[in-house]
């Protein structure tokens, strides 16, 4: 039993609705994917001949696909400067512990002198009887000792080339980046999925 074959150009010639259900991330335009999709895969025989099962199928899979899809969708957008390899900002936090001590000493001196008079039998004038002399010495000393704490917050940016990678390097690497293409990604996934790849 022959099995019959249908190409998806032929299947979409008939059916143009096939890909009414085709999901595609915001940014991809149908009217570009569309036309492109077929040129590639005109002549390549389709998985599936019956139009209403590919309508369907498409849909679900490419349902399932659109993550993967807008996420490699969104690396082309990213900004950044090409012959970089670091581009960041550091935050540095430091703390210090300061202890704060201190020492007084003071010192105190004193003389005093007393003399004690009585007054004799019969006299009118007071004569001296005895007398103190003395002196006294104060020294006093004091330590005081405090703790405080003090934080210093830098922040720093790094930018250029750290050396590990040639700047022509990296240009080359941006070549390649800037051919990507994700209608070319989309429509390789389709002809994986749906299309006999005999050639």
């Amino acid at each position: 039993m022959i099995r019959a074959t249908l190409s998806i150009l032929g299947i979409y010639n008939v059916r143009p609705d096939i890909f009414d259900k085709f999901h595609l991330p915001a940014g991809v335009d149908r009217d570009v994917l569309e036309p492109e999709l077929l040129a590639e895969v005109a002549e390549l025989e389709s998985l599936y001949t019956d139009p209403d099962i590919l309508k369907d199928l498409i849909g679900a899979w490419s349902s399932r696909r659109m993550y993967a899809w807008t996420k490699l969708l969104a690396t082309t957008k990213f900004e950044y400067n090409p012959i970089w390899n670091k581009d960041g900002v550091v935050k540095e936090t430091e703390t210090r512990d300061l202890d704060t001590t201190g020492s007084t000493t003071s010192k105190a001196d004193s003389t005093s002198d007393n003399t004690h008079s009585t007054y004799g039998y019969n006299s009118g004038s007071a004569q001296p009887a005895d007398k103190d002399h003395g002196t006294s010495n104060a020294t006093g000393s004091g330590t005081s000792k405090g703790s405080e704490d003090e934080t210093i917050t830098r922040t720093r940016v790094e930018q250029g080339n750290i050396g590990v990678t040639t700047t022509q390097a990296m240009i080359r690497e941006e070549r390649d980046i800037a051919d990507f293409d994700i209608y070319n990604y989309i429509i390789g996934d389709f002809k994986y999925r749906f299309c006999i790849r005999v050639y």
